[in-house]
């Protein structure tokens, strides 16, 4: 049996992430979660490195017109 590190992230540059989602496509971890400003998804290639992984703001909740809050984005691969 293989043992994984935990892989909860408790500090990022955005402060939290708020409820994750994550799922494994093509060799990389993606994970999706929500914060005060936004909905964000990291990918890494290790679930353990999910918290040091490339970070790209998908919603600006900030934006004109954007709705001010999310809840629980999740990833789905159709």
């Amino acid at each position: 049996m293989k043992k994984f590190r935990n892989p909860i992230i408790l500090n990022n540059p955005q402060g939290n992430t708020s409820d994750p989602n994550v799922i494994r496509y093509g060799g990389y971890y993606y994970h999706c979660y929500s914060n005060k400003d936004g909905v964000y998804i990291t990918e890494s290639h290790t679930l353990w490195d999910i918290g040091k992984g490339n970070t790209v703001q998908v919603y600006n909740c900030n934006a004109p017109d954007a709705l001010q809050s999310w809840y629980a984005p999740e990833l789905h691969r159709i």
